[in-house]
């Protein structure tokens, strides 16, 4: 019984670390892309993700948008902050703590581009802090 619950632990940590491999991965394409090829190709992938019906969608969005903000025109940098927003108020609690871990880093981007941190991110971080189910994902 002990070890058969340690098997499943070690694919759900073999799962997470492939997962934080493929961000990490996608971020270094992202470096190396125009901003007329982000526009093109990344930025309809994160938004078809960010809006699917199923979850694993909408997670992979939340740690995806970051990525791409500071290569954006300014309509797409609005659309994607209210993407995010969206994710962090999400019906399923694995997508509000995917965008509770990365809230920081995307507060950051906006931050570093926009010389300003909007409102709304404040907003959305003490509702996340009063989350109990996200509230030990945030990132201070």
């Amino acid at each position: 019984m002990l070890f058969h619950i340690r098997e499943n632990y070690a694919l759900l940590i073999a799962i997470y670390c492939l997962f934080k491999q493929t961000v990490r991965s996608v971020e270094r394409v992202l470096t190396q892309l125009s901003v007329a090829h982000v526009e093109t190709y990344f930025v309809p992938l994160v938004t078809k993700l960010a809006t699917k019906e199923w979850y694993t969608s909408r997670a992979s969005a939340a740690c995806l948008l970051h990525l791409a903000y500071p290569k954006l025109s300014d309509n797409r940098r609005t659309t994607f902050r209210e993407m995010f927003i969206k994710l962090c108020a999400d019906e399923t609690p694995l997508v509000r703590k995917l965008a509770a871990h990365n809230l920081g880093a995307f507060s950051y981007e906006v931050y570093k581009v926009d010389q300003r941190l909007p409102q709304e991110f404040i907003r959305t971080f003490t509702v996340l802090a009063s989350d109990d189910q996200v509230r030990v994902f945030l990132k201070i």
